[in-house]
């Protein structure tokens, strides 16, 4: 059976091709929901998915999903804050312009984490606020 699968895998043919795109794409088969709350408790937004979300909103929502994911695997049990919680981002905003650059690291400020960046020279200007906190 495990044969099968890896020539599968492996395989250019159409019909293996597009199974392959199917199994690995996550998003055939992961679901999510995620909640805006506000400072208040109240639930102002429901997620099941970024669609009708605009690509900056859908880029806050990937970056939140992270930034939750990561604080919930490193937070010990009912504490807040993460007992470790450095990140390591090599070239993560390398593609990103400014604006989703201070949003994500905001995100991540805000979730309590410090991040180790590797990042091309020209987004320094962009990360500088976020040096030395």
């Amino acid at each position: 059976m495990l044969a099968r699968v890896m020539h599968r895998l492996g395989s250019n043919e159409h019909v293996d091709l597009v199974w392959r795109r199917r199994c690995l794409d996550t998003r055939e088969y992961v679901t999510f929901l995620a909640k805006d709350i506000d400072r208040a408790g109240r639930v102002v937004n429901l997620h099941e998915s970024s669609a009708g979300l605009s690509g900056g909103q859908r880029q806050k929502l990937v970056v939140f999903c992270l930034a939750a994911a990561l604080r919930y695997q490193l937070t010990v049990d009912e504490e807040s804050v993460p007992s470790y919680a450095t990140i390591i981002l090599d070239e993560a905003f390398d593609k990103a312009d400014r604006r989703y650059t201070r949003m994500a690291m905001d995100v991540f400020v805000e979730f309590g984490f410090h991040m180790l960046l590797a990042t091309p020279q020209k987004l320094l200007q962009t990360i500088e606020p976020y040096v030395g906190r």
